[in-house]
Order: C-alpha cells, then sequence, then structure tokens
C-alpha cells in the first residue's frame, strides 16, 4: 500500500509543478493554459485537486488569488471532485533556499509544488490523533 501512495504523491507532484509552472509563466498577461488543466487532471488520479492560492503577503487576496479561486471552482464543478486551495506565499522562496544553487525554472518549480504539498500534509489530522 505504501508503493502506491507514494505513486500518487508522485502524480500529484507532476500534476501541481505543471499547474504552478504555467502559472508562473502567465504572470505578466494572466491566463489558463492547456498545461494547468493537464496539471489538474493529472492530480485527479490523487482524488483530490490543490490549487495553489497566491496571495499578497499580508494575506490579502491579490487579482491572482481571485483567478486561482475560481479555477478551483470550475475544476469542483466540472469533475465533482474535492479541490482545496493552499497558500503558496514564499513556496519559491522555500524551493531555492532547499536547491542551494541548483538552476532551472521546472525544477525551481517542481520543488516550489513540493513545498506547497508539504504544507498541506502538515495541516492535515494524523490517524489516531
Amino acid at each position: 500500500m505504501d508503493v502506491v501512495r507514494g505513486l500518487l504523491v508522485i502524480l500529484h507532484l507532476v500534476g501541481m509543478a505543471a499547474i504552478v509552472g504555467a502559472w508562473l509563466s502567465t504572470l505578466r498577461v494572466p491566463r489558463i493554459l492547456p498545461g494547468m488543466v493537464h496539471g489538474a487532471l493529472l492530480q485527479l488520479v490523487t482524488g483530490l485537486l490543490l490549487v495553489g492560492l497566491p496571495l499578497n503577503m499580508d494575506g490579502s487576496p491579490s487579482e491572482m488569488s481571485e483567478r486561482a479561486a475560481r479555477f478551483s471552482r470550475r475544476l469542483h464543478g466540472r469533475f465533482g471532485i474535492r479541490c482545496e486551495l493552499m497558500d503558496e506565499r514564499l513556496s519559491s522562496f522555500e524551493a531555492r533556499a532547499r536547491m542551494a544553487g541548483d538552476s532551472g525554472r521546472t525544477a525551481l518549480d517542481s520543488v516550489a509544488a513540493c513545498v506547497i504539498l508539504e504544507g498541506w500534509f502538515a495541516g492535515q489530522p494524523r490517524d489516531g490523533a
């Protein structure tokens, strides 16, 4: 069972990296790219969609956070799967610190997706707790 869970986590990370990477490439002209949808569809396999919520540093909503929330609602409505928004503030900063000199935008996005997913896991209740 641990192997299956590990595989689902990997698929989830790949899907999230696709969403985060595509989102970062649209910062100047916000829009939903096909890669974002493909990443979300990959996350469907896990039974949960995590959508990064780009809040302002003070925690207030931004224009992009409104779009992310709308994207999450649309995915939930279309596929009927559980969608959760995850605060993604400082995830790229943390990813850069973890990479310690490694370069590459794709790698950075993947590590940032891991940071966001780890935050989600940390917020989940533990069995027997």
